[in-house]
Parts: C-alpha cells; sequence; structure tokens
C-alpha cells in the first residue's frame, strides 16, 4: 500500500512568501525612517527644555541617515557631544567656536547713549575674540556639565518606536 501526497502550486507559495518578505523589509525601512523623525523631534523639543540652544547650530545639525536596516539619528555639530555628555576640565576647547555665540547674544557689543547697539567695528571682533579666549579658557578649567538630549528622546519614545515598526510590518501582513 502507498500513500502518495502531491503539492501543488509549492512554487508559487514560495515566490508569494518571497515577495511578502520584501514589502515586510520595505514597510520596516518606512518605519524607522519614521521612527527617527520622531526621536530628532523630541531631541530637538529637550534642546529647547533644556535651554541649550543659543545659536541654533545643534538644533539644525540634527538629521536621519537611513540606511540599509538601520537609521541613524545624528547631530553633526561639533559640540553637540559636549552638550550631551558634557566636558571634563582640563582641556581649553579652540576659542572660534565661542565665537558665534557671542555674536548671536550680543555679549560683546557696547551700547549708545540711547541704549542702542554701536555697529559693529574693529572694536567690536577685539572684545569679542577675548570674551571668547577668557569663555575658552573657564570651559577648560572647569569643565561644562552635560546637558543630555538625545538619549533620553531615545527613551521617551521607546515604547512608540515598537508601535510604529510593529503597524508598519502588520499592514504588510
Amino acid at each position: 500500500m502507498i500513500v502518495k501526497i502531491e503539492v501543488q502550486g509549492l512554487e508559487q507559495l514560495r515566490r508569494n512568501l518571497d515577495k511578502k518578505s520584501v514589502e515586510i523589509d520595505e514597510a520596516g525601512k518606512e518605519g524607522l525612517k519614521r521612527v527617527g523623525a520622531k526621536i530628532l523631534a523630541t531631541a530637538k523639543e529637550n534642546l529647547q527644555k533644556n535651554n541649550s540652544i543659543a545659536t541654533g547650530q545643534v538644533r539644525n545639525s540634527g538629521i536621519v541617515e537611513a540606511k540599509d536596516n538601520d537609521v541613524d539619528v545624528v547631530f553633526k555639530s561639533l559640540h553637540a557631544s559636549a552638550v550631551e555628555f558634557g566636558r571634563r576640565a582640563g582641556k581649553q576647547p579652540p576659542t572660534d567656536n565661542m565665537l558665534e555665540w557671542i555674536k548671536k547674544k550680543g555679549i560683546a557689543d557696547t551700547l549708545t547713549a540711547k541704549g542702542n547697539r554701536r555697529k559693529r567695528g574693529e572694536d567690536f571682533y577685539k572684545r569679542a575674540k577675548s570674551l571668547a579666549y577668557l569663555i575658552a579658557r573657564k570651559i577648560g578649567k572647569f569643565g561644562v556639565k552635560a546637558r543630555p538630549f538625545l538619549y533620553p528622546a531615545f527613551r521617551q519614545n521607546e515604547d512608540e518606536v515598537i508601535k510604529i515598526l510593529t503597524n508598519s510590518i502588520k499592514k504588510k501582513l
């Protein structure tokens, strides 16, 4: 006695599963991009809450970089890590980094008798460079306290990350 089992359409089933697999991968990638954008937005809000925005350089340097199967939330500003992790005392940072902040805040400006700003001339830039040196020296001597913004943004959105990815993949199943 022989029992013969024949499955028809097995090749079609494999093709359908391969197609679904590609669709699920694409849905996962799109979900990751949305997750990255959400974390980036929260990190920017955290910068605002931490009062870590003077020139907006760190905030404006944030981007989401999508790669093959992952997404990176990156802040390309040179001093973003100093804001996130702080800076230990020891080495003095470059004074050039302070100049933009001093200009933006108007710290080196002088006022007229009526309280208006004077035109920024050579005198302004001398004062600004001097102040930048003094601020950099103080940072080198005492360091800077950490004001994390990116890691807390991830932690705040942790549940949302799972929900977005799950929903993206469920739509394709």
